[in-house]
């Protein structure tokens, strides 16, 4: 069973930045005016935040880069700590991160990590040179000890935890990926029949698939195929992982459930009816309807109805789950889909692009 963990994610309003460096003095981030283009291959017209953005990153992995390798320098310079965090996530996605891969699974792992404070509370630059080093080495280990062959860093995550006087803590969530082919064939066809979760198989007696999986499971396979733009030349920066089950009330379809193609994701309680083959079987038709569904649902629905995603793109499905629960005195069967949002930003004209660790 892939392994799932609850994402954490830093939200720092708005995308565009501006940066004053001066002695003792915080770098603060502003809103943004407006919000980053989608883009979609190199010629499309930066707007200003992606400009912004993009001399914002590469401006800072310069000043990373001069104090490592003078790491006696004293520049006297500071950035207050909503900031600094900022700048840790923004240039790791922005140098190392793979987005537009297409991913059949993913690895999610998380280490904790502290910088220390100044006198006044902010973060001194050569602190947080070191500081983006040290999370850079523990994010190139956890990536390279993921079990895949094939893979890919996907997204870097980080939240603040905790802070005080002297330091403030936060996390690293690092998502890997575990690479597939460009796409899997689909959607799915006669005899694709699954039982909706729980890793129950085909819905055929004596079912040996030799892989464990479910509707679930193979509507996750294929639905990070719709994802990626491999031609796109775009990064994302102010993450934001968001969840949600079948059967939540900002998702239903249908007014009058009948246990039938009645929310965005698959739900079905004995409050409606008898549970039986005929609503736990997901035919490939209903198959079909479901991957549909979940298309609507990631692209379009939940970025219009859900406030923290608005100006947001779906960045990566991470898990589709199917599991049942009791909630007296009804049996309840779901689907719990798993997602990373984020805003799109384009590289300018002549950028590198992302590396591998």
């Amino acid at each position: 069973m892939k392994r799932t963990i609850y994402l954490l994610s830093i939200m720092i309003a708005g995308a565009l930045i501006t940066i004053y460096s001066c002695t003792k003095e915080n770098q603060t981030i502003q809103q943004a005016v407006h919000q980053a283009s989608t883009l979609g291959d190199d010629n499309h017209e930066l707007s200003p935040t992606d400009i912004k953005v993009n001399n914002l990153i590469t401006g800072f992995r310069d000043k990373v880069a001069h104090h490592l390798e003078n790491p006696g320098l004293k520049s006297g310079e500071s950035i207050a700590t909503d900031s600094a965090l900022w700048f840790l996530e923004a240039t790791i996605n922005y140098s190392h991160c793979f987005p537009n891969e297409y991913y059949r699974g993913f690895e999610i792992d998380t280490v904790y990590l502290a910088i220390s404070k100044d006198a006044d509370g902010n973060i001194d630059m050569g602190e947080l040179a070191q500081k983006y080093d040290e999370m850079k080495t523990e994010v190139a280990a956890l990536y390279h000890g993921s079990g895949f062959e094939d893979k890919g860093l996907a997204v870097v995550d980080l939240k603040e935890i905790s802070q005080n006087n002297s330091e403030i803590v936060f996390t690293s969530e690092t998502v890997t990926g575990n690479k597939g082919i460009d796409p899997l064939p689909g959607p799915f066809e006669e005899g694709d029949d699954w039982w909706y979760g729980e890793l129950a198989g085909l819905c055929i007696e004596n079912d040996n698939y030799e892989e464990e999986s479910d509707a679930a499971e193979e509507l996750f396979a294929l639905i990070n195929d719709e994802i990626p733009d491999p031609s796109g030349n775009y990064f994302f920066i102010n993450h934001k992982p968001y969840d949600i089950t079948g059967g939540d009330p900002l998702i239903q379809r249908d007014p009058t459930p009948d246990n039938h193609l009645d929310y965005y994701l698959y739900y079905a309680s004995t409050e409606w009816g008898v549970c039986g083959e005929d609503t736990l079987c997901v035919e490939y038709p209903e198959m079909n309807l479901y991957y549909n569904y979940l298309k609507t649902l990631i692209f379009s629905y939940l970025p219009a109805n859900v406030p923290v995603l608005y100006g947001k793109s779906i960045e990566v499905v991470t898990n589709i789950d199917g599991y049942s629960e009791y909630a007296n005195p009804y049996m309840k069967y779901k689907h719990h889909l798993f997602t990373i949002y984020g805003e799109k930003v384009g590289f300018m004209a002549g950028a590198e692009g992302p590396i591998e660790l």
